[in-house]
C-alpha cells in the first residue's frame, strides 16, 4: 500500500500524555518514516490537548489536528494559541520559521 499518512483520534479526550506518547511511538516504529506521517485529532474533554499535543510531537507525529477561536470539528480540540504557547519556550526558532508570529 502507498499510505502517505496515519491519523490516531482521541475524539472523546480521555487520553493521558504518557500514552499518547507510547501509542504514537508504536506506530512510529510500525511505519515507513521516509514515506509516512502521523496526523493526531486530540479533544481536551479532561484538559490535556495542549500536552498531548506536546507528547504526540516528542514521540514523532507531524500533524497536530487544532481550532482557532473555537473554531474546528468540534469546540474542543488543541487550540492553536496554546499550543504555540506551549511550543515557544520549547523550541522558539522552529515555531517562528514556520508561522508569522
Amino acid at each position: 500500500l502507498d499510505i502517505a499518512r496515519v491519523g490516531i483520534a482521541d475524539t472523546v479526550g480521555i487520553a493521558a500524555p504518557d500514552q499518547v506518547y507510547k501509542l504514537v511511538s508504536q506506530v512510529q516504529s510500525a511505519i515507513n518514516t521516509d514515506k509516512c506521517d502521523i496526523e493526531i485529532h486530540l479533544h481536551n474533554d479532561t484538559g490535556c490537548a495542549i500536552a498531548n499535543a506536546y507528547m504526540a510531537i516528542k514521540a514523532g507525529a507531524k500533524y497536530i489536528d487544532t481550532c482557532v477561536l473555537g473554531i474546528g470539528e468540534r469546540n474542543g480540540i488543541v487550540p492553536l494559541g496554546g499550543f504555540l504557547s506551549r511550543m515557544i519556550p520549547i523550541n522558539k526558532e522552529y515555531v517562528t520559521s514556520k508561522y508569522k508570529l
